[in-house]
């Protein structure tokens, strides 16, 4: 088969236009980054067409692959679309036992594996409901009808959702032992965005992003003349990992294994990316599903637990104060937004 006839190329080919960076489009589609480089490569040569510049760091949509991204979202929206009427085909099958199929996003700056073991218990209880997972799929996502129920570090300020408050959150600025011994440890938050220092932060066309850290009433923001690499979640981690960067705003329970072996410890203690609040969420016109409902509450009761007891147990562990503006973490009111 050729490049060019495999809709998964073109549905690849949507995602980086709508994403703006090929990690973020290989997050939506459920592909290792080095697989989506190789389909848009492949495609570029067939096409003898350069889809996305390389000499640019990070590297940049193409003005070609803009223009074809009209052609390459219908594609992937009749492919959707064709999904969705086989699946219906196939309830409609006389004697078939008909099986729920609900398509699941979860952040990817999050620490997935007991909240993943808890649904996939809850699947094993009901035989008739078969659950699908992807990393940050985001709002967008779900309003396209690309998947059911999204968890994400923001509230949506758009139509069409219904959003559920889990948990309020805080990290710690970080830093791997192999950079503090190589690079030293910034003493002041002044020294830190001074331009001495890699900053790592995630890509500023995430709606999680934020350039302001906190540490109680003072408030600093990252300036754009910083030393910054900008990087998905899983980027900046091997970054902080390798020893090539100081960590903003990645979530303590994304590196715990590595806190835990001593690899990775909080800096600037007191000063972290401002608190955020992960929700859950699904589309408006199924707020009154009753399966949908309940699994969204099976999300928010495992994941507060979750993410209060991460950051809480570290900076117990760790012997750092408790963040001054710390507040109720969760909003109990619901928000439908049509």
């Amino acid at each position: 088969m050729k490049p060019s006839e495999n809709i998964q190329n073109w549905r690849l080919l949507h995602a980086l236009n709508k994403k703006g960076t090929l990690s973020s489009a290989a997050e939506v589609l459920g592909i290792e980054l080095s697989e989506a480089s190789r389909r848009i490569s492949s495609l570029e040569k067939e096409c003898q067409t350069i889809f996305l510049d390389r000499n640019s760091r990070p590297a940049k949509i193409t003005l070609e692959a803009k223009r074809l991204d009209v052609q390459a979202g219908r594609i992937a929206r009749a492919y959707n679309a064709a999904l969705l009427q086989l699946e219906a085909i196939q309830k409609e099958q006389v004697g078939r036992k008909q099986i729920r199929n609900i398509r699941i996003s979860l952040p990817a700056n999050f620490d997935k594996v007991p909240l993943l073991c808890a649904l996939y218990e809850y699947e094993q209880k009901h035989t008739d409901l078969h659950l699908e997972f992807s990393a940050d799929s985001g709002i967008e996502a779900l309003l396209e009808h690309l998947t059911d129920i999204s968890m994400a570090g923001y509230l949506w300020r758009g139509k069409g959702v219904y959003a559920l408050p889990i948990a309020q959150c805080f990290n710690f600025i970080m830093a791997s032992t192999h950079y503090l011994r190589r690079w030293g440890e910034p003493r002041t938050i002044d020294e830190l965005l001074s331009g001495k220092h890699r900053i790592l932060m995630r890509n500023r066309n995430n709606r999680f992003f934020s350039d302001k850290l906190t540490n109680g009433e003072h408030t600093a923001y990252v300036p754009s003349s910083a030393d910054i690499f900008y990087g998905d979640a899983a980027a900046c981690r091997e970054m902080l990992l390798s020893g090539s960067g100081i960590a903003t705003d990645l979530s303590i329970g994304y590196v715990s294994e590595y806190i835990a072996q001593g690899l990775v410890k909080p800096i600037l203690v007191g000063w972290h990316r401002e608190p955020w609040t992960f929700y859950v969420y699904c589309r408006a016109e199924d707020s009154e599903n009753n399966l949908i409902r309940t699994i969204m509450a099976h999300i928010a009761q495992k994941a507060f637990s979750q993410i209060s007891n991460q950051w809480e147990f570290w900076y117990e562990r760790l012997g750092l104060p408790r963040p001054p503006e710390l507040s109720r973490p969760a909003d109990k009111n619901v928000r439908i937004t049509k």
